[in-house]
């Protein structure tokens, strides 16, 4: 499992072993020190938790 950050709060979450993927758009006019968004891991965790099962 990885996390692609950008730098203006774009994200592309991966998780090859269930082959999930999720895409993350955002627009911040200044570059952050950590683009990474609370909500958008918790959302990642859970949809892993519930679909990436095999």
């Amino acid at each position: 499992m990885f996390l692609l950050l950008g730098i203006s709060g774009q994200g592309l979450f991966v998780d090859p072993e269930s082959k999930l993927i999720m895409v993350q758009t955002a627009v911040r006019k200044l570059p952050v020190g950590d683009p990474k968004s609370p909500e958008a891991m918790a959302l990642w965790y859970a949809i892993v938790a519930q679909y990436g099962h095999r």
